[in-house]
C-alpha cells in the first residue's frame, strides 16, 4: 500500500520498516518511551528547581540587604544577596538615603523583626514587618495576594497548618504587652519552617514591640542593573570615614547539587536510549541484510539505504514521543508534589507549569535525535555493504 503513494521508495519502505518486526520494533518504542518521559520530567525538574531556588533566595528580587544589630550600626551578614557592612555606625534614614541616591536603586524598605506568642496556637512565631511598600521583595505567592494593610499578613504553608487558619481567616498576635489581630491574605512559599515566620506590614510590628528598631533594609535594583557595578558605585558614595564596605552573599548548595544530579541523569539517559536504539536497529538491519541487497541491485543507493533505516526511527521516535511527553509531564507534577508534601509547604502555579507546547516540540525532537545518532552506526554499515555479499547472507 506504501509502495502505492508517491512518496520517495526509500521513505516508504522505512515507514512499512517497523511493521516487519513488530515484536523488535516494540522493544525499540519502549526504550524510546523511557527515555522520552524521563527526559521531559528531567527538563521540568529542572526548570522547578531552579525556579524555587530564586524563591527562596529571593537574590534576584532583593540582590542587596543592608543590616543592622538592635544598637544602631551595620554589621556584616550574607543572604538574600549582597550585605553591606561596616564598622563605623551609620544611622538608617543616612544608609537609605545614600542607597536611594545610586544609580541603579529601584525600591528601599526597612524590615523590623520580632519574636511574639500566638494566641490559642501554643507557639512562638517571627514577625518580619516591611516599612513602606513591599510587593516587589519577592515572596512566591501560593494563593491570595500580598498584603497592603496594617491589620493584613501573609504566612507559609506550615505556619498556617501548625495555628489551624487559612487564608480568609486571621491570627492573633501576643508580645506580652500588646495583642494584634491580623487577617491573612494570602500563602506564600516558604521553607525556613524552624523560624515560624508570620509577614505583615511595620505598623503591626510597632504595636507588639513599641521602640523597636529597623533590623534591615532590603533592596531592590532596575532591571538588568550588575551588582558588583552597583555595589562599586555605592562605595564611591561613602564617606571615606565611614568604614563601610560590600561583601556577596551565596547561593543554595543543596539545590546547586540536585540540579548537577538532574543533569548528569539526563546525560545518562541519552546515552542509555543510544544504545538501546543502537542495538536495535543493528539486529533489524542484520535480520535484513538480504533485502537490503536485492534493493542495491535493482539500483538503490547507499544515501537511499541510509534514509531509509533512519526514516523507520524518526516516525517510531516521534510517535513514541507523542505518549512519553503527557507521562513526562504527569511525572514531573506527582514528584514535585510529593516533595511539597514531604516539605510541609504548598507550591505557587509558576513551578509547576514550566512546559510549553513550543518546549515539549524540541524536547521531543532531541529524543529523536538522539535515536537518529543510535541508528547511524547500522545505517552507515547497511549503506556500504557490498550487494553480492549481502545477497549470499543467510
Amino acid at each position: 500500500m506504501l509502495a502505492a503513494t508517491r512518496l520517495p521508495r526509500p521513505f516508504a519502505l522505512g515507514i512499512a520498516s517497523p511493521l516487519v518486526r513488530p515484536g523488535r520494533s516494540v522493544a525499540t518504542a519502549i526504550t524510546l518511551l523511557l527515555g522520552t518521559s524521563s527526559l521531559v520530567f528531567a527538563v521540568g525538574l529542572t526548570t522547578s528547581l531552579t525556579r524555587v531556588a530564586s524563591g527562596l533566595t529571593r537574590a534576584s528580587a532583593v540582590p542587596v540587604t543592608v543590616d543592622f544589630p538592635v544598637a544602631g550600626g551595620p554589621v556584616g551578614k550574607t543572604p538574600p544577596g549582597a550585605t553591606l557592612a561596616g564598622s563605623v555606625p551609620m544611622t538608617v534614614d543616612a544608609v537609605s538615603s545614600l542607597l536611594r541616591s545610586v544609580p541603579g536603586t529601584s525600591h528601599v524598605v526597612g524590615v523590623r523583626k520580632t519574636t511574639v506568642g500566638v494566641v490559642g496556637g501554643g507557639r512562638s512565631v517571627d514577625v518580619t514587618g516591611y516599612d513602606g511598600p513591599s510587593a516587589w521583595v519577592g515572596y512566591p505567592l501560593i494563593n491570595g495576594r500580598w498584603f497592603s494593610g496594617p491589620d493584613e499578613a501573609v504566612l507559609p504553608t506550615y505556619v498556617m497548618r501548625l495555628v489551624g487558619t487559612r487564608v480568609g481567616g486571621t491570627i492573633t498576635l501576643d508580645s506580652g504587652a500588646n495583642r494584634v489581630t491580623l487577617h491573612i491574605v494570602g500563602e506564600v512559599f516558604d521553607l525556613d519552617n524552624a523560624g515560624l515566620a508570620v509577614i505583615t506590614s511595620a505598623a503591626a510590628v510597632r504595636t507588639l514591640q513599641p521602640g523597636g528598631t529597623i533590623n534591615h533594609l532590603e533592596v531592590g535594583l532596575v532591571p538588568h542593573t550588575n551588582v558588583a557595578t552597583y555595589l562599586a558605585r555605592a562605595d564611591r558614595q561613602l564617606p571615606r570615614s565611614s568604614g563601610l564596605a560590600w561583601s556577596q552573599g551565596s547561593h543554595d548548595n543543596t539545590i546547586d547539587l540536585f540540579l548537577l544530579l538532574i543533569k548528569i541523569m539526563m546525560l545518562l539517559i541519552g546515552v542509555v536510549v543510544a544504545l538501546g536504539v543502537f542495538n536495535a536497529t543493528l539486529l533489524t538491519t542484520r535480520d535484513q541484510v538480504r533485502d537490503i541487497g536485492i534493493l542495491k541491485s535493482v539500483g538503490m543507493v547507499p544515501a537511499q539505504i541510509a534514509t531509509m533505516i533512519l526514516t523507520s526511527l524518526v516516525l517510531l521516535g516521534l510517535a513514541t514521543a507523542l505518549v512519553a511527553a503527557p507521562i513526562g509531564v504527569w511525572l514531573h507534577g506527582q514528584v514535585l508534589h510529593d516533595m511539597a508534601h514531604v516539605a510541609a509547604t504548598g507550591l505557587p502555579t509558576r513551578y509547576l507549569r514550566v512546559y510549553s507546547a513550543l518546549g515539549l516540540v524540541g524536547i521531543a525532537l532531541v529524543a529523536t535525535i538522539v535515536a537518529c545518532a543510535g541508528a547511524l552506526v547500522p545505517a552507515t554499515w547497511a549503506a556500504r555493504a557490498r550487494a553480492a555479499r549481502a545477497l549470499r547472507a543467510e
